[in-house]
């Protein structure tokens, strides 16, 4: 999907979002969203999304490599982790 960029008041650059995306997302005028660059994107996260993560650790032993895995999802904003696990 394109969208062009509206120029406001000469240093101001403005973009539409697509009306389907903003009805699923049940945003609404005065809301906010969030933005996230990475690199030359830009993602839009809708005040209602939730970025979730599935890590399987059935076979990790090391506590070291356990608690990366963790860390890592935390850093990368991760709102919703669900871990598989052996009581061992």
């Amino acid at each position: 999907m394109k969208r062009k960029i509206i120029r406001m008041a000469g240093s101001t650059s403005l973009i539409s979002l697509p009306k389907s995306w903003v009805e699923i997302n049940s945003i609404n005028k005065g809301d906010e969203i969030e933005l996230k660059e990475l690199g030359n994107n830009l993602f839009i996260k809708g005040k209602q999304s939730q970025l979730q993560s599935i890590i399987d650790l059935k076979n990790i032993t090391d506590k070291d490599l356990v608690w990366r895995y963790i860390v890592t999802a935390y850093r990368k904003g991760i709102d919703n982790l669900t871990v598989f696990y052996n009581k061992e």
